[in-house]
């Protein structure tokens, strides 16, 4: 119960920042077009079983943010 908590989360901070589009990107566009949401929450599944799980983590988010820019043109 407490990991699926921690990646809803995780999940909903990851689409917060993908929300946050540049203002030049266009407004229907988001990182979950690309699937960057998708592939963040099982980023951050895997990092969870390992003792540098912060830091994986951290990694999970930047790579999604990086995804949503590239995603939406930014």
């Amino acid at each position: 119960m407490r990991r699926k908590l921690f990646l809803l989360l995780i999940l909903s901070l990851v689409l917060l920042v993908t929300a946050a589009a540049p203002p030049h990107a266009e407004a229907s566009c988001s990182g979950d077009d690309c699937g960057c949401g998708i592939g963040s929450a099982e980023c951050i599944a895997a990092c969870l079983p390992g003792p540098d799980h912060r830091v994986c983590v951290h990694d999970c988010i930047q790579t999604a943010v990086h995804c949503a820019l590239l995603c939406c043109g930014g």
